[in-house]
């Protein structure tokens, strides 16, 4: 599983022989990147993913064609497929993405037992580095 605001590691891996294409698709239709002669390419990539996908090249020739998705949305969940040239049988990866990013929800329950007592913060002020002004100033006084 993934959340709002992360990266998340959709893997595919396949041996004997090492194909040299390789296409990941949502929704069994839509490009999401495709590996041609051991070369990424986005050529096809729709819109929605353009800049968040990657892959790991120097594994290609292990047969790993994961992908690293980053930057992750609530509608980013849906079943990805890896699909191999000459291959019946894809690899197909669920993707399930849930709530905020754990750094997000770590910091906001930070502020708000911060809110709730102020002296508590004191223990927590290396985690207030990015807190509103609000809470600094309380910390300060």
């Amino acid at each position: 599983p993934g959340f709002v605001g992360g990266q998340v590691v959709l893997p595919c891996v396949y041996k004997d022989p090492v194909p040299q294409k390789v296409f990941w698709r949502v929704d069994d239709v839509n490009p999401v990147f495709d590996i041609i002669d051991w070369k990424p390419s986005t050529a096809s990539q729709i819109s929605k993913y353009k800049d968040r996908v990657s892959s790991f090249p120097s594994e290609y020739s292990k047969g790993n064609f994961s992908l690293l998705l980053k930057d992750l949305r609530l509608d980013d969940a849906n079943l990805y497929e890896c699909k191999i040239l000459d291959s019946n049988q894809p690899v197909v990866v669920q993707l399930r993405v849930s709530g905020q990013f754990k750094e997000q929800v770590q910091k906001v329950l930070i502020q708000f037992s911060c809110f709730i007592a102020v002296d508590r913060c004191k223990l927590h002020k290396t985690h207030l580095n990015r807190a509103p002004k609000l809470f600094i100033d309380k910390l300060q006084n």
